[in-house]
């Protein structure tokens, strides 16, 4: 009779797969969220309760226990691949599969556990209908999370921003700047730029209406005193917070290493 795979060899295997899915095929693939399913609320809970001592039974108190130890991985996944910028289909592939092999590898290194002679007094199992509600509250935690998932993807959009920046118009001659400003927003803005020179305002525009993708830029000249170091700084406005500085930009003129 052919014996049947552990199941530490059946989450290193589907470790593999869900990461070898998520790298070769297309975001949507059908066995791309086959794959990834399962290593996302199973496999990493079994390898945690082998690591912790708790070999796999028949009892669905285990399976409970494996799926809610897989959800409460994916929390600190989370903070750890948003530190990272990491925070997407590959990155959470890398963390799940990784988690699940370091959690393996540690059950092997674990010694084996020492028969004990029973005891009379064993513990009573809990009630079946409690152990089948939390799993069923694990199962619909877990899917819950994993339905908000698939809609943020659905409707996740890129992230919008204004570009603005302040360049030496000529670095061997700091006798100007270029100011530059650019909308990635999802609509069209209205800006307002103020510049300074050590503290002093010496130039301003207004009304700058600029669509989704559209630049503008000005050329400033400046005084400037051979070897007398000098700062200019530029503020961006947006015209519906006029009152808050919505970019800010800064350039030493004539100071060492500028």
């Amino acid at each position: 009779m052919r014996a049947k795979p552990s199941p530490r060899a059946l989450a290193a295997a589907g470790a593999g797969l869900a990461l070898a899915a998520t790298a070769l095929l297309p975001d949507g693939h059908g066995l791309r969220a086959a794959a990834c399913l399962p290593l996302a609320l199973y496999w990493p809970g079994v390898a945690f309760l082998h690591a912790v001592g708790r070999p796999r039974d028949a009892s669905l108190e285990w399976e409970a226990m494996a799926v809610m130890a897989s959800v409460a991985l994916l929390v600190p996944g989370g903070l750890l691949l948003n530190r990272l910028g990491m925070l997407g289909a590959l990155g959470w592939a890398c963390w799940l599969a990784g988690a699940t092999g370091a959690l393996l590898a540690a059950s092997l290194l674990r010694p084996a556990p020492r028969r004990a002679a029973p005891r009379p007094g064993r513990p009573r199992a809990l009630p079946r209908p409690l152990v089948l509600g939390g799993f069923l509250l694990a199962l619909g935690l877990a899917g819950g999370a994993a339905v908000i998932a698939v809609d943020d993807g659905l409707h996740w959009r890129e992230f919008r921003f204004t570009e603005f920046w302040m360049l030496p118009d000529v670095p061997e001659q700091p006798g100007a700047v270029l100011i530059g400003a650019r909308n990635a927003e999802a609509r069209p803005m209205v800006y307002a730029i103020a510049v300074m020179q050590d503290g002093l305002p010496i130039a301003s525009w207004r009304g700058i209406a600029l669509e989704p993708g559209a630049s503008a830029t000005r050329d400033l000249p400046l005084v400037v005193r051979p070897g007398t170091p000098s700062r200019v700084e530029a503020w961006l406005f947006d015209s519906d917070n006029p009152g808050t500085v919505y970019r800010k930009v800064w350039l030493n003129i004539g100071a060492p290493g500028a």
